[in-house]
């Protein structure tokens, strides 16, 4: 069964200790949601303390963040199997970030265990970043976020499908998607800047929920099981 996409809903604000977004999960089966965060940490050192969906706590993946004045940081947290409905997905800070910009993703499609990779990176003054993953399995799924220190700065995804690039009231830009990568290996996400930009990104990989199917009884017979 390949993955897919079911739904994708951002939010953002500035110097507030709680982000919600209500997101709507269909009913489809083996699914996967998967919180992308980018904040803006700034002298408040503010960190997401904890991510959830309808009360249930998500688990996070990692975090990447940028070693200049700004302190960005991207973040990925996931939940398996999210209840079906329409939900509020809650983000809590230490303290109130100069600003957030993320994005809650559902798909459907995804073996029910842990991110099988994941990687980031950071750069200073650069116009792209690119994260190389090495997934394990075929069909894999990559996820990532990139955060940009600067809003006003435009950010392109190059070689996966864009889900959201939201624009963070004065303070950042977020941009992320998703990618298939059909055989098993080394694969990378790349992010463009409109101008030179202190930038950080994280990236999960997921396997591809495999049918199993039991030999029958004839066939088992045929083999002398």
């Amino acid at each position: 069964m390949a993955i897919a996409l079911d739904a994708v809903t951002t939010g953002q604000n500035d110097g507030a200790t709680t982000l919600t977004i209500s997101h709507v999960v269909a009913n489809q089966s083996n699914r996967l949601l998967i919180f992308f965060s980018a904040n803006e940490r700034n002298a408040g050192q503010a960190t997401l303390t904890g991510v959830t969906y309808n009360s249930v706590a998500l688990t996070k993946i990692r975090h990447d963040e940028t070693n200049g004045t700004n302190l960005d940081r991207s973040e990925l947290w996931y939940l398996l199997a999210p209840d079906v409905g329409t939900f509020n997905c809650v983000a809590t800070y230490s303290a109130a970030p100069d600003g957030t910009a993320c994005a809650v993703g559902s798909y459907y499609g995804v073996a029910q265990q842990a991110p099988e990779a994941n990687a980031g990176n950071t750069a200073i003054a650069s116009n792209s970043l690119t994260v190389d993953i090495t997934t394990i399995t075929d069909n894999a799924w990559t996820f990532g976020i990139c955060a940009g220190t600067n809003s006003g700065i435009s950010i392109t995804n190059t070689g996966q499908t864009e889900r959201f690039n939201i624009t963070n009231s004065g303070q950042l830009r977020s941009a992320g998607g998703d990618e298939a990568v059909v055989t098993a290996g080394a694969s990378s996400m790349v992010w463009s800047f409109g101008a030179v930009n202190d930038c950080c990104a994280s990236v999960a990989a997921f396997k591809a929920f495999v049918v199993t199917t039991t030999p029958s009884i004839s066939t088992m017979l045929m083999m002398g099981v």
